[in-house]
């Protein structure tokens, strides 16, 4: 199905929309906290938290960051 430039997206409900790349993993041996690193064409973005949550980002996942302002 070809792309619909003027269709709803969730993107519309966010004022900032940004797309990037995960490109590097740390964990220190036996730890449960774990590092992702993710480049938005060069903003790059560093998230720290437990591994059970960051370890769906896997290397080379495409991500989306949704922003508003609260």
């Amino acid at each position: 199905m070809p792309f619909d430039a003027g269709a709803d997206s969730h993107a519309d409900d966010f004022e900032y929309v940004m797309y990037g790349k995960v490109f590097k993993h740390h964990q220190k041996p036996g730890d449960h906290q774990m590092s992702v690193f993710v480049s938005f064409g060069g903003l790059l973005m560093h998230l720290e938290g437990d591994e059970t949550n960051l370890n769906k980002l896997a290397l080379d996942s495409r991500i989306y960051l949704l922003m508003r302002k609260s």
